[in-house]
């Protein structure tokens, strides 16, 4: 069965993988083994797309993540990008002893936004939310989906080429959030793209319409969210099986290959 993104489409690829490797490094001498590494990895994530990665750090997540944001170079294969990725992951957290206000001033700045677009971007940001009797609150006193609202809003409202989103419970919940969803399709229609990871594979179809799975380093599905979600669950109901487990996994690999597509960014 062909990938969803071997189809014609006329928008221009945001972010490309072609036939990507990237080894990973084990992180101090605690760690137990090296992360795994990803293997002849190959994806297209358009304009105007929203795609879900499902998968953690033991089946290289991370390794992709650093990889789309030159934090790690490939060993072997290419990547493209139209413009440098905005992550919200853990490392970019708010700052629990800095106020609201403080820690959104911060992110606006780290997008190029200054001076006076700045302040007027924050007001305008807590106004939206109804959040503007908070703005000078310590965010240790907020609520974790309150922060990750906001947090959202901010990145969005610079408008990144391609925002990608680690997606903890809280992060979560924000996206699906009628702010969060307006936000998210305002982005899109705008031609912005989306790139989502994490492990629940039903919140991710809420806001992906297409999902890759990666499984040990290697994409074993790259389709429509609810084809992708359809045989994640056949996978999950006989995990306590390792052979029929093992054999699933071999099925889905044989059937969704990684694509083999070579383009260019314009």
């Amino acid at each position: 069965m062909p990938s969803a993104t071997t189809e014609l489409d006329p928008k221009l690829p945001a972010l490309v993988f072609n036939a990507v490797s990237v080894a990973g490094k084990q992180m101090g001498k605690t760690t137990r083994k090296k992360p795994t590494d990803l293997t002849d990895v190959s994806f297209i994530v358009r304009e105007g797309e929203s795609v879900g990665i499902i998968g953690g750090p033991a089946d290289g997540v991370t390794l992709l993540k650093a990889a789309a944001v030159g934090a790690m170079s490939p060993a072997a294969g290419q990547i493209f990008v139209r413009s440098q990725p905005v992550v919200m992951d853990a490392a970019s957290t708010f700052d629990m002893d800095e106020t609201l206000r403080a820690n959104m001033e911060g992110v606006a700045m780290s997008l190029e936004l200054n001076g006076t677009r700045l302040k007027a971007a924050v007001d305008r940001i807590l106004t939206r939310l109804g959040m503007d009797d908070q703005a000078e609150a310590q965010c240790g006193e907020l609520e974790p989906r309150e922060i990750e609202r906001v947090r959202l809003a901010t990145n969005l409202h610079a408008g990144p080429s391609l925002l990608l989103i680690e997606e903890p419970a809280a992060r979560g919940r924000a996206l699906i959030e009628e702010d969060g969803r307006q936000g998210i399709e305002r982005h899109l229609r705008l031609g912005g793209s989306l790139i989502l990871a994490g492990r629940d594979p039903q919140l991710i179809r809420k806001v992906c319409s297409r999902i890759i799975w990666l499984h040990r380093g290697a994409v074993i599905m790259d389709a429509p969210s609810a084809e992708v979600v359809r045989n994640y669950g056949r996978l999950e109901s006989v995990r306590g099986d390792k052979e029929k487990t093992a054999q699933m996994y071999r099925r889905y690999a044989r059937h969704y290959p990684g694509l083999q597509v070579i383009t260019e960014s314009r």
